[in-house]
């Protein structure tokens, strides 16, 4: 048998913050549940997981796979790999694919200290009150049900990303459950976290654990950062996480920027950054920088809205510091200007949630200033959307 296009739906089963459950984080858009969106179905007391992933829907998903055809769910992630090179495939790999579950992401909560420009209601909560959305909250007893009807005996990795983990009660309850089964000490913990929130009671359960790592989902430093993120996260803050978490055995810590349109100005300074972290933090286990992720929704946040000679401009600079460190930057910055309307979509947006957080872009990102003139309509298209996650 052919290794299918994508393992995903094989080996991951992932948790949304509203208990939709998918294969994976890139499958579908966010919020509905239907076939070929975000989830494929929605933990309940009336569904659990199992009933899930051995549905026709799934089964479907994984029909399409193995004979070569991309489902309707993951036509994104298909894309974005072909637009920017970031290949969401090849994090699921494993020889063993047939085994069974080998990975298992929990985002069971949008509750989340901070506002990001780039997010969205389903993974903070701050966005949700803002938009009269549900804050989902987790439910540990529920959860734990459901893990104790899986076979996790071939468990790998477990994520635990947003909202923020370090809010998410169900982390203790998860690695709890592991440790019962006596499988922690066989799997690798993965956060993705802003870094500007600890909780100690996670750290004897990290320490039994295979490995830990965690990635700091930083943006920015300085006054970029606190731009984007709009809330209690700065570099201080993150030195702060690393330092408390280098007690755990075998941990290591990684960056995972999101780039976009207010930081793609000063990505050279979060790589200068993150590579001083060793000295600040003697003896924490730092990997190199990294600029996989590009932002593409929403398109007005990506950096294809800016002007042709901004993004011409940016790729050579960035080319000739470390053509391999950003080679996924170079490459969408070379891809085609996004349009007039969506980058008047930008301006409004950009407007909008500057007025909402009494913070103006220029303040932070003064390079942007020739950006912010509207090439299209006068009408603000983005009145009533915001960010988005």
């Amino acid at each position: 048998m052919c290794d299918p296009l994508c393992v995903a739906p094989f080996t991951s089963v992932l948790i949304d913050s509203d208990k939709g459950i998918r294969p994976c984080s890139a499958y579908g858009g966010v919020g509905k549940h239907i076939p070929g969106s975000a989830g494929i179905g929605r933990l309940s007391p009336d569904c659990s997981i199992s009933d899930v992933i051995h549905g026709e829907i799934w089964r479907g998903v994984t029909d399409d796979f193995a004979n070569g055809r991309v489902p309707a769910g993951c036509t994104d992630c298909m894309n974005r790999e072909r637009q920017t090179g970031y290949s969401k495939r090849k994090y699921f790999y494993r020889p063993n694919w047939r085994s069974g579950i080998t990975f298992l992401e929990v985002n069971s909560t949008n509750l989340c200290p901070l506002q990001c420009r780039h997010c969205g209601q389903h993974l903070s909560h701050r966005w949700a009150r803002q938009r009269g959305a549900p804050v989902h909250k987790p439910d540990s007893a529920l959860l734990l049900k459901n893990l104790r009807e899986l076979d996790l005996s071939h468990l790998e990795r477990v994520a635990f990303k947003g909202g923020e983990p370090m809010m998410n009660s169900d982390v203790p309850t998860v690695l709890a459950h592991l440790q019962d089964i006596g499988r922690l000490s066989e799997v690798t913990v993965v956060f993705t976290t802003s870094g500007s929130l600890i909780r100690e009671d996670v750290v004897p359960w990290l320490s039994a654990a295979k490995r830990t790592y965690f990635g700091i989902s930083i943006d920015g430093i300085d006054e970029v950062q606190t731009y984007i993120r709009h809330g209690p996260s700065n570099v201080a803050r993150i030195d702060d996480f690393v330092r408390f978490y280098s007690q755990v055995p075998r941990v290591a810590f990684g960056m995972q920027p999101s780039v976009m349109i207010y930081n793609v100005f000063s990505l050279d300074r979060m790589a200068e950054w993150w590579r001083g972290l060793p000295g600040r933090v003697p003896g924490s286990v730092v990997g190199g920088p990294r600029f996989e992720n590009m932002v593409l929704l929403p398109p007005e946040l990506s950096v294809r809205c800016l002007s042709d000679a901004t993004r011409a401009r940016l790729a050579d600079r960035y080319e000739q510091l470390d053509p391999k460190l950003y080679a996924n930057v170079v490459r969408t910055l070379r891809l085609p200007f996004a349009g007039a309307e969506i980058h008047d979509q930008f301006v409004h947006l950009t407007r909008k949630v500057d007025r909402m957080f009494g913070r103006p872009v220029l303040e932070s990102v003064p390079e942007l200033a020739p950006e912010l003139e509207l090439l299209g309509s006068e009408a603000d298209p983005a009145a009533g959307n915001g960010a988005s996650g």
